[in-house]
């Protein structure tokens, strides 16, 4: 029985772990020179920071990493290196500042945009409202329950 109970335990917090939603944001980039061409292939490293402003603002992150690009293009996690603070809400726009190898901010900043878990977390608030609003909006309202109990008759067909 205890090893069964020790199985069901670690299951549950497997599952649990699972369905966290992770907090880094995938990030890519194409680095090009000033001339528009593509930097050659190799490390570089990038200052990123997040803003709630387009231009101008304090970043409310900053993190560095080192990124080998191919054909001009990066991939990096934001805050894998430095984790994402809990006042990044995710609840307005925020905006992604980067630098390369120290240099000026590249300009416009990208404005980052919705992901899958993002939607799923929209749906799963406005859920969370319409519970807290159901008894008084379901005043009135009549509402089936499943049916219970054994089934009658015969079911051997």
């Amino acid at each position: 029985m205890t090893r069964w109970l020790v199985l069901v335990v670690c299951g549950i917090c497997s599952a649990v772990s699972v369905a966290q939603i992770p907090r880094v944001l995938s990030y890519q980039g194409v680095l090009v020179g000033e001339d528009g061409r593509l930097l050659p292939d190799g490390q570089y490293r990038l200052t990123i920071r997040l803003y709630e402003q387009v231009s101008g603002g304090v970043p409310l992150h900053q993190e560095e990493q080192v990124v080998t690009t191919t054909g001009g293009v990066f991939s990096v996690l934001i805050g894998s290196s430095q984790p994402l603070p809990a006042t990044l809400t995710f609840d307005r726009p925020y905006y992604v500042g980067v630098s390369v190898n120290g240099g000026a901010e590249l300009q416009p900043r990208t404005m980052l945009t919705a992901v899958p878990y993002a939607l799923r977390a929209e749906a799963a608030a406005v859920a969370e409202v319409a519970k807290s609003l159901a008894p008084e909006a379901l005043k009135g309202v009549e509402l089936q329950t499943p049916p219970s109990g054994a089934a009658g008759g015969d079911l051997t067909g």
